[in-house]
């Protein structure tokens, strides 16, 4: 089985609810990224410490969209639901996400949580108010940040061979989601448009 190559190119008006990741999980992250560099050279390309992040579900993503274009169904999903994601997060106590796994598909090399749980409960009360655009497709239930993809094709197996000594065991604490667009290559900064903090301690 062989890797994937994914082309640096982003589609337009692409947004998503993430996990921006604080500085001192970026400076982790960055740290592992620098390793995969120093195995894999040029094969993989990185995601950029500037859009390290951890979505929680896409609302525009990477697919074609009937009727209407993509920023046009992004805006009626705003006018509708906006509010009603605000109010929801904000009454989410804080949380914290413990990434400590590295694993590897054909598609990327990623962090993940092994508890998803708070992430999976979050989810589920915004999808039981809120309705994604149709075509946008279903969030997984999976708790992780993207740090690599492949330029080249590579035997997959060999790839978790060589990263298989890679420890990965830091805590982001979440107190906040944003709103994004521009996550994607080549800039990778990502341009938060909301900011949903989570409930305030009394």
């Amino acid at each position: 089985m062989q890797t994937f190559i994914s082309p640096q190119i982003h589609s337009e008006d692409e947004h998503a609810i993430v996990v921006l990741l604080s500085s001192d999980s970026v400076q982790q992250a960055a740290s592992i990224q620098n390793q995969l560099v120093q195995i894999f050279g040029d094969a993989v390309w990185l995601q950029q410490p500037s859009g390290l992040h951890s979505t929680l579900m896409e609302i525009i993503c990477d697919a074609d969209y009937k009727d209407m274009p993509r920023l046009e169904h992004f805006k009626q999903w705003y006018k509708n639901y906006n509010q009603t994601v605000k109010d929801i997060l904000a009454d989410i106590p804080p949380f914290t996400i413990h990434f400590d796994e590295l694993f590897v598909s054909q598609r990327a090399i990623i962090m993940k949580a092994s508890n998803t749980r708070a992430y999976n409960d979050t989810r589920k009360k915004l999808l039981s108010k809120i309705s994604l655009p149709a075509g946008t497709k279903v969030p997984p239930e999976i708790t992780h940040s993207t740090l690599a993809r492949f330029n080249k094709t590579i035997q997959l197996e060999d790839v978790i061979r060589k990263v298989s000594n890679i420890r990965v065991d830091f805590i982001e604490p979440v107190t906040e989601f944003s709103l994004v667009k521009d996550l994607g290559p080549p800039d990778f900064n990502g341009t938060p448009l909301e900011v949903y903090p989570l409930k305030r301690s009394s």
